[in-house]
Protein backbone atom coordinates (compact mmCIF):
# COMPACT_ATOMS: atom_id res chain seq x y z
CA UNK A 1 0.00 0.00 0.00
CA UNK A 2 1.68 3.44 -1.39
CA UNK A 3 2.03 6.30 1.31
CA UNK A 4 -0.96 8.75 1.72
CA UNK A 5 0.01 12.51 2.11
CA UNK A 6 -2.11 14.61 4.37
CA UNK A 7 -1.81 18.05 3.43
CA UNK A 8 -3.14 20.65 5.93
CA UNK A 9 -3.93 22.83 2.68
CA UNK A 10 -6.39 20.29 1.56
CA UNK A 11 -8.43 19.74 4.82
CA UNK A 12 -8.26 23.45 6.69
CA UNK A 13 -9.86 25.75 4.33
CA UNK A 14 -12.95 27.80 5.03
CA UNK A 15 -12.28 30.64 2.72
CA UNK A 16 -15.82 31.41 0.47
CA UNK A 17 -17.74 30.03 3.35
CA UNK A 18 -20.27 31.62 4.64
CA UNK A 19 -21.01 31.62 8.35
CA UNK A 20 -23.85 33.13 10.66
CA UNK A 21 -23.20 33.21 14.77
CA UNK A 22 -25.14 34.34 16.89
CA UNK A 23 -24.50 36.21 19.65
CA UNK A 24 -21.07 35.74 18.60
CA UNK A 25 -20.26 40.59 19.40
CA UNK A 26 -18.72 38.81 22.90
CA UNK A 27 -17.65 35.97 24.70
CA UNK A 28 -17.66 32.44 23.75
CA UNK A 29 -19.67 33.55 20.50
CA UNK A 30 -17.29 36.34 19.38
CA UNK A 31 -14.17 33.71 19.51
CA UNK A 32 -15.82 31.26 17.52
CA UNK A 33 -16.63 34.36 15.18
CA UNK A 34 -12.78 35.55 14.94
CA UNK A 35 -11.37 31.66 14.77
CA UNK A 36 -14.04 31.09 11.46
CA UNK A 37 -13.33 34.82 9.98
CA UNK A 38 -8.96 33.87 10.62
CA UNK A 39 -9.14 30.90 9.06
CA UNK A 40 -11.33 32.44 5.96
CA UNK A 41 -14.69 32.12 6.05
CA UNK A 42 -16.80 35.72 5.96
CA UNK A 43 -18.72 35.77 9.51
CA UNK A 44 -22.15 37.31 10.04
CA UNK A 45 -22.11 37.86 14.05
CA UNK A 46 -26.05 38.71 15.25
CA UNK A 47 -27.96 38.12 18.60
CA UNK A 48 -31.59 39.07 16.61
CA UNK A 49 -33.56 36.50 14.39
CA UNK A 50 -33.95 38.57 11.37
CA UNK A 51 -30.18 38.01 10.64
CA UNK A 52 -30.81 34.59 8.32
CA UNK A 53 -33.24 37.24 5.89
CA UNK A 54 -30.03 39.42 5.74
CA UNK A 55 -27.49 36.72 4.73
CA UNK A 56 -29.71 34.42 2.67
CA UNK A 57 -30.25 38.11 0.58
CA UNK A 58 -26.62 39.07 0.39
CA UNK A 59 -25.11 35.70 0.14
CA UNK A 60 -28.32 32.96 -1.03
CA UNK A 61 -26.88 30.50 0.99
CA UNK A 62 -25.51 29.47 4.67
CA UNK A 63 -22.31 27.38 5.34
CA UNK A 64 -21.92 27.57 9.05
CA UNK A 65 -24.47 28.37 11.82
CA UNK A 66 -23.28 28.22 15.17
CA UNK A 67 -26.11 28.67 17.79
CA UNK A 68 -24.37 30.69 20.55
CA UNK A 69 -26.53 33.23 21.92
CA UNK A 70 -28.05 32.60 25.36
CA UNK A 71 -28.95 33.37 28.79
CA UNK A 72 -27.79 31.55 32.38
CA UNK A 73 -31.48 32.05 33.07
CA UNK A 74 -32.73 31.98 37.40
CA UNK A 75 -30.38 30.80 39.80
CA UNK A 76 -31.70 28.32 43.04
CA UNK A 77 -28.81 29.88 45.04
CA UNK A 78 -30.31 28.47 48.07
CA UNK A 79 -28.94 25.06 47.03
CA UNK A 80 -25.53 26.29 48.66
CA UNK A 81 -26.96 28.25 51.30
CA UNK A 82 -27.95 26.15 54.32
CA UNK A 83 -29.99 28.75 55.99
CA UNK A 84 -32.46 29.80 52.85
CA UNK A 85 -35.87 28.74 51.89
CA UNK A 86 -36.06 25.08 50.89
CA UNK A 87 -38.56 26.05 47.68
CA UNK A 88 -37.99 28.33 44.78
CA UNK A 89 -39.94 29.45 41.66
CA UNK A 90 -37.77 28.81 38.78
CA UNK A 91 -38.87 29.69 35.29
CA UNK A 92 -38.91 27.96 32.09
CA UNK A 93 -35.93 28.39 29.86
CA UNK A 94 -36.79 29.24 25.76
CA UNK A 95 -35.57 28.51 22.67
CA UNK A 96 -36.14 29.82 18.94
CA UNK A 97 -36.22 27.72 16.35
CA UNK A 98 -33.72 27.70 13.11
CA UNK A 99 -34.30 28.12 9.46
CA UNK A 100 -32.27 25.62 7.61
CA UNK A 101 -33.31 26.53 3.98
CA UNK A 102 -30.03 27.84 2.61
CA UNK A 103 -28.19 24.86 4.02
CA UNK A 104 -28.47 22.45 1.23
CA UNK A 105 -27.63 24.80 -1.38
CA UNK A 106 -24.27 25.78 0.29
CA UNK A 107 -23.17 21.94 0.16
CA UNK A 108 -24.04 21.68 -2.82
CA UNK A 109 -21.64 24.31 -4.34
CA UNK A 110 -19.15 23.04 -2.93
CA UNK A 111 -19.56 19.33 -4.71
CA UNK A 112 -20.70 16.34 -4.11
CA UNK A 113 -20.27 14.06 -0.58
CA UNK A 114 -19.83 17.66 1.03
CA UNK A 115 -22.05 18.93 4.21
CA UNK A 116 -22.69 22.27 6.14
CA UNK A 117 -22.00 22.63 9.58
CA UNK A 118 -24.03 23.57 12.61
CA UNK A 119 -22.81 23.98 15.60
CA UNK A 120 -24.81 24.32 18.50
CA UNK A 121 -23.27 25.80 22.46
CA UNK A 122 -24.60 23.55 25.48
CA UNK A 123 -22.49 23.27 28.81
CA UNK A 124 -20.54 20.82 30.37
CA UNK A 125 -23.33 20.92 33.18
CA UNK A 126 -25.94 19.40 30.50
CA UNK A 127 -24.66 15.42 31.65
CA UNK A 128 -23.90 16.08 35.31
CA UNK A 129 -26.53 14.98 37.81
CA UNK A 130 -25.64 18.35 39.88
CA UNK A 131 -27.71 20.71 38.95
CA UNK A 132 -25.53 24.01 39.59
CA UNK A 133 -28.11 26.18 41.11
CA UNK A 134 -29.60 26.96 37.50
CA UNK A 135 -32.28 24.29 36.62
CA UNK A 136 -33.58 25.73 33.86
CA UNK A 137 -30.19 26.44 32.62
CA UNK A 138 -28.99 23.11 32.79
CA UNK A 139 -32.40 21.15 31.98
CA UNK A 140 -33.06 23.68 28.44
CA UNK A 141 -28.77 22.64 27.35
CA UNK A 142 -30.03 18.62 28.12
CA UNK A 143 -32.70 19.39 25.72
CA UNK A 144 -30.71 20.99 23.36
CA UNK A 145 -27.89 18.33 23.41
CA UNK A 146 -31.01 15.53 22.70
CA UNK A 147 -32.04 18.38 20.10
CA UNK A 148 -28.22 17.70 18.37
CA UNK A 149 -28.55 14.25 18.18
CA UNK A 150 -31.63 14.53 16.64
CA UNK A 151 -31.59 17.13 14.12
CA UNK A 152 -28.53 15.08 12.83
CA UNK A 153 -29.91 11.74 12.83
CA UNK A 154 -32.84 13.20 10.92
CA UNK A 155 -30.70 14.99 8.62
CA UNK A 156 -28.58 11.89 7.92
CA UNK A 157 -31.78 9.30 7.67
CA UNK A 158 -33.10 12.00 5.03
CA UNK A 159 -29.69 11.69 3.14
CA UNK A 160 -29.60 15.79 3.74
CA UNK A 161 -25.70 17.03 3.67
CA UNK A 162 -26.03 19.01 6.96
CA UNK A 163 -23.82 17.38 10.24
CA UNK A 164 -24.92 18.98 13.55
CA UNK A 165 -23.03 19.10 16.58
CA UNK A 166 -22.70 20.56 19.55
CA UNK A 167 -19.75 21.86 22.07
CA UNK A 168 -20.11 21.23 25.93
CA UNK A 169 -17.94 23.95 27.18
CA UNK A 170 -17.08 24.62 31.25
CA UNK A 171 -15.71 28.33 32.63
CA UNK A 172 -14.45 30.38 29.66
CA UNK A 173 -13.91 34.32 29.65
CA UNK A 174 -17.31 35.97 28.59
CA UNK A 175 -20.34 37.89 29.46
CA UNK A 176 -22.29 34.58 31.37
CA UNK A 177 -19.00 34.97 33.76
CA UNK A 178 -19.33 38.34 34.00
CA UNK A 179 -15.55 38.25 34.19
CA UNK A 180 -12.09 38.51 31.66
CA UNK A 181 -9.71 35.85 31.30
CA UNK A 182 -7.56 36.33 34.65
CA UNK A 183 -10.95 36.65 36.66
CA UNK A 184 -12.39 33.67 34.67
CA UNK A 185 -9.12 31.99 35.86
CA UNK A 186 -9.45 32.65 39.47
CA UNK A 187 -13.64 31.40 39.29
CA UNK A 188 -12.07 28.28 38.00
CA UNK A 189 -10.17 27.56 40.85
CA UNK A 190 -12.95 26.94 43.13
CA UNK A 191 -16.21 25.06 43.05
CA UNK A 192 -18.35 26.70 40.48
CA UNK A 193 -22.73 27.25 41.82
CA UNK A 194 -22.37 23.90 43.90
CA UNK A 195 -20.06 21.75 42.04
CA UNK A 196 -18.04 19.10 44.42
CA UNK A 197 -14.40 20.04 42.43
CA UNK A 198 -12.87 22.40 40.28
CA UNK A 199 -11.89 21.45 36.96
CA UNK A 200 -8.18 19.41 37.49
CA UNK A 201 -6.78 22.62 35.44
CA UNK A 202 -8.31 24.92 37.71
CA UNK A 203 -8.21 27.16 35.13
CA UNK A 204 -10.84 28.65 32.66
CA UNK A 205 -10.66 27.78 28.84
CA UNK A 206 -8.39 29.90 26.62
CA UNK A 207 -10.13 31.59 23.34
CA UNK A 208 -7.90 29.60 21.23
CA UNK A 209 -9.14 25.80 22.75
CA UNK A 210 -12.30 26.49 21.74
CA UNK A 211 -12.45 28.58 18.58
CA UNK A 212 -10.22 26.11 16.79
CA UNK A 213 -12.56 23.49 17.92
CA UNK A 214 -15.06 25.46 15.88
CA UNK A 215 -12.84 25.64 12.83
CA UNK A 216 -11.83 21.99 13.05
CA UNK A 217 -15.18 21.19 12.53
CA UNK A 218 -16.14 23.16 9.64
CA UNK A 219 -13.00 22.35 7.75
CA UNK A 220 -12.70 19.21 5.49
CA UNK A 221 -10.84 17.67 8.77
CA UNK A 222 -13.74 17.19 10.71
CA UNK A 223 -16.33 16.79 7.91
CA UNK A 224 -16.37 12.52 9.29
CA UNK A 225 -17.53 14.24 12.96
CA UNK A 226 -21.58 14.27 13.57
CA UNK A 227 -24.16 14.05 15.85
CA UNK A 228 -21.59 14.53 19.13
CA UNK A 229 -21.39 16.55 22.10
CA UNK A 230 -17.95 17.78 22.23
CA UNK A 231 -16.68 18.80 25.90
CA UNK A 232 -14.46 21.34 26.11
CA UNK A 233 -14.34 22.07 30.20
CA UNK A 234 -10.50 21.06 31.57
CA UNK A 235 -12.16 17.85 32.86
CA UNK A 236 -14.40 18.96 35.04
CA UNK A 237 -17.04 16.33 34.40
CA UNK A 238 -14.29 13.90 35.19
CA UNK A 239 -14.70 15.05 38.55
CA UNK A 240 -18.46 15.73 39.08
CA UNK A 241 -21.57 13.21 38.91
Amino acid sequence: MGSIKILASTVVELSGQIALVTGGGTGIGLMLAQGLAENGAKVYITGRPNALKVVEEKEGRLDILVNNAGAIGPRASYLSDDSAPENSAIGASLFQDQSFEAWLASARIRGPKETSSVINISTTWSTTKLPFEHFAYVASKAGQDRLTVSLATQFAIKGLPVRVNAFAPGIFPSGMTLAGQVEADKLATGRVCGAMNPNPLKRAGRPHEIALMAVMLCFRAGAFINGQIIGIDGGHNLVNP
